[in-house]
């Protein structure tokens, strides 16, 4: 849950940086909503999961080789909470990434259309224009689709068939459990690769924090902030 909150505020964060909306809000206040809201709902939900007794192994329907909703529930309440914990929270991170995608596209498409002659503000470039690191979630949303297709697959197959307590597995689950094995465990790291080792501003400031850890002398202020404000 936590890293489909992570892609949803970075394609949220994105989105408003492409419609030039100020929010209004600090880099480092930023950060704090962002941490509060990403790490904190999961942690509820979570909690609340396992105080409802709901966790436990599930014949890996709807997952890979880990447990997750007990399945011995009734069908209903294991529906209900695998939307809750989970894939409600990814459908919602394949909309949003999708609606970033197009909006950026179209405003891109916009732009070329209008005429050279036309001078922006150089205040409001400065302020607005998004980091050219950052274009890299208008193609980050194909790689979402891809590692995580074989569970949402396998969720709508157990849902519609009505299995989703059953053990059996046919060769098509198989298929699709071992696809899902590997994607959903790479969903994370990826996030990782792509938004920190692969983004200049995001890889100094993590070195600079190494630097100014071991030298006791910080000087993170003078980089570039992470968060546009």
């Amino acid at each position: 849950m936590a890293s489909f909150f992570w892609t949803s505020a970075i394609a949220i964060y994105i989105l408003c940086q492409q419609l030039r909306v100020q929010t209004g809000i600090s880099s480092a206040m930023g950060l704090i909503y962002y941490n509060l809201v990403c790490t904190g709902i999961p942690v509820i939900i979570t909690s609340v999961a396992i105080g409802m007794d709901v966790l436990g192994a599930n014949n890996s329907v709807g997952t890979g080789g880990w447990c997750w909703i007990r399945s011995s529930l009734s069908n209903r309440t294991q529906t209900v909470w695998m939307l809750l914990a989970g894939k409600f929270w990814e459908i919602a991170c394949y909309l949003l990434t999708a609606l970033v995608f197009v909006i950026a596209k179209y405003c891109k498409l916009n732009e070329k259309a209008q005429d050279d002659d036309a001078p922006r503000n150089s205040t409001n470039m400065d302020n607005s224009e998004i980091r050219p690191q950052n274009n890299k979630i208008l193609y980050y949303c194909i790689s979402l689709y891809m590692l995580r297709l074989w569970g949402t697959v396998r969720f709508f197959i157990a849902i519609v068939s009505g299995n989703i307590d059953s053990v059996e597995i046919s060769l098509t689950q198989k298929v699709l459990l071992i696809m899902q094995s590997i994607g959903d465990s790479w969903q994370g790291f990826w996030n990782f690769f792509v938004f920190c080792l692969l983004d200049d501003v995001v890889r100094d400031y993590i070195c600079a924090c190494c630097r100014s850890c071991r030298s006791g002398s910080p000087r993170i202020e003078e980089l570039e902030p992470i968060l546009q404000e």
